[in-house]
């Protein structure tokens, strides 16, 4: 679960903005305003491994796994926070590769290459009319392929037992 929150909080992330690419401002601007945005996020792993959500409240990030869900006290801000200081000064490359549809929804895809303290990921990020960030695929090969899938609507936590 560290290592999936870890990730998380990578996407999320951004360096300074005077160190970013100019064809990663787009996406920099996407991890930005959805660490600032409540949502489900529905994460799985290569051929079904490692299943897990996240939802985001106003206040509160609770933590899917195995054995149930973990709730963190999170504001946007201290989301958004935790983001930038998790890039801070790492390398990033991003390209649009084109355009396409996710849950009907227009998107922009783009390649994203960040290297982060000596751990390079690849990945593959569509970003909605919105701003926000509708899905992302991890293709490093450092780690098992990994698809998350974003959504804003009707967001709730979870019920806990």
């Amino acid at each position: 679960m560290l290592l999936r929150l870890s990730a998380l909080a990578l996407l999320f992330a951004t360096p300074a903005l005077a160190a970013v690419p100019v064809d990663c401002g787009p996406v920099t601007a996407a991890f930005l305003a959805t660490a600032r945005t409540s949502g489900t996020v529905h994460i799985e792993g290569i051929g079904g491994r490692n299943p897990g959500t996240l939802v985001f409240t106003g206040t509160r990030l609770y933590v899917q796994s195995r054995n149930g869900w973990t709730v963190l006290a999170r504001t946007p801000a201290q989301r958004e926070e935790e983001a930038r200081e998790n890039l801070r000064g790492a390398a990033l490359a991003c390209v649009r590769i084109g355009d396409e549809r996710i849950a009907g929804q227009p998107a922009s895809v783009y390649r994203v290459e960040i290297g982060n303290h000596g751990v390079p990921s690849d990945l593959v990020v569509w970003i909605g009319k919105s701003g926000l960030l509708l899905r992302l695929e991890d293709q490093s090969g450092n780690v098992p392929l990994v698809d998350q899938r974003y959504e804003y609507a009707a967001v709730r936590p979870p019920a806990m037992h």
